[in-house]
């Protein structure tokens, strides 16, 4: 029988704040960055290591995006349709990601007179691909890009690990296909040098991002197995490990203070990251990102951490988080052209109070007015919004569910 104190719920409530602490830590990194707070103290690298939030983010869309997959294997039922699914990563993403675009091109000063190739290339979120840079604003978009990567790849990911018509989840296929990513992963950023010597943007394209991705869906994983009757020991070990929060996040405070050594590499672009550096690196952040998300997923019901990470607002504040990323670099350069600060011009708290106080202004904005209104096309099929046009009507079904609002 599955441990009654393991959680047997299907939605986690606690990695809502888990987005907004993802988001906060980009924010907060990129504030220090452009403000020249990065130095060669212990905290200045920690402040430019804050860039592991985009790990917690990874390995969140591994985890939520996978798992109706890896339900549907475990209990032989129709998988998720890749049509409907792609389109609600769409709807989910594209609204307010093409709002900030636009925005940044249009208002931003260094962006003045962008190019027709700048417009098309970044509002078709291939920038990452085609262009030497991204324009100021959208320079956190890399990751988003290579979510949508990951996401345009899951489908056959999951049709590798678990074949056509599985009766359950297989493990042991399913690892290998796993590990397969990861090693694809870690051959990709040994070379590093050689990709930074074609394209820095190399190093930022999904195989350099696997290991966050497949420990999301190796998390994602345990909690299906854990529904059967005799869950593996494998599973339940996990599932205690996750159960002890602050155990969790004490080892991930203690790997990211490792991770903010010379161990991980330069803390700025002045000098170029050796291939060992950038493993290093890489593997110290899955580390942290799946400590941070582990008790999201199986901390006790009741427990302390669970009170404090589900409270409204910080619910509220985690699905707002997407807003927030895609807002907060125009956000802060607008705060550095109205104090007249240089990049680099110093006055990070400053700048990382008024950053925070109008990105979460501008979040909320975009969340109500783009955001919400553009979930009711979740249950449209891209067909019916071709027979709307011609006045047909729409007979499309209810949203499938387990949709993820992760923030990249």
């Amino acid at each position: 029988m599955t441990s009654p104190d393991l959680p047997r719920h299907d939605t986690y409530p606690g990695l809502d704040g888990l987005r907004f602490l993802g988001a906060l830590a980009v924010l907060v990194t990129h504030v220090a960055f452009q403000t020249g707070a990065y130095a060669g103290t212990l905290a200045g690298t920690a402040l430019s290591r804050l860039d592991v939030g985009v790990a917690i983010f990874f390995v969140l869309s591994g985890f939520l995006l996978s798992r109706p997959w890896l339900l549907a294997a475990e209990h032989a039922t129709p998988r998720p349709r890749t049509g409907r699914y792609w389109w609600h990563r769409a709807v989910r993403i594209l609204p307010a990601y093409l709002v900030t675009v636009v925005v940044a091109l249009l208002v931003l000063e260094e962006n003045a007179g962008a190019s027709l190739r700048t417009w098309v290339a970044n509002l078709g979120l291939v920038a990452l691909y085609t262009e030497d840079r991204l324009p100021p604003g959208l320079t956190q978009m890399w990751s988003l890009a290579t979510e949508v990567a990951f996401y345009a790849a899951l489908p056959l990911v999951m049709l590798a690990a678990l074949g056509r018509r599985p009766q359950r989840v297989p493990a042991g296929r399913l690892l290998v296909v796993l590990t397969g990513l990861c090693a694809l992963n870690l051959a990709w950023n040994a070379g590093g040098s050689r990709l930074v010597a074609t394209s820095t943007a190399l190093l930022q394209w999904l195989p350099g991002y696997l290991t966050w991705f497949s420990a999301g869906i190796a998390l994602a994983a345990v909690t299906v197995v854990l529904r059967r009757a005799e869950p593996p020991g494998w599973a339940r070990t996990v599932a205690d490990v996750g159960s002890a929060p602050w155990t969790c996040w004490g080892l991930a405070a203690a790997v990211f203070v490792v991770a903010s050594t010379p161990l991980a590499g330069p803390y700025d672009f002045t000098q170029i990251a050796s291939d060992a550096s950038v493993v290093t690196k890489n593997l110290l952040y899955v580390v942290v990102g799946v400590l941070v998300v582990l008790p999201g997923v199986f901390a006790p019901a009741g427990s302390t951490f669970l009170r404090l990470t589900t409270r409204p607002l910080l619910r509220h504040l985690g699905r707002t988080s997407y807003a927030l990323f895609c807002c907060h670099l125009v956000v802060l350069d607008l705060v550095q052209q109205w104090l007249d600060l240089p990049v680099f011009g110093g006055r990070t708290v400053l700048v990382l109070a008024l950053t925070l106080a109008g990105s979460l202004l501008v979040s909320e904005v975009l969340y109500r007015l783009v955001e919400v209104p553009a979930t009711r096309l979740r249950s449209l099929r891209p067909s019916d919004l071709v027979r709307s046009r011609r006045g047909g009507s729409s007979t499309s079904s209810p949203a499938q569910t387990s949709e993820t609002t992760t923030a990249s």
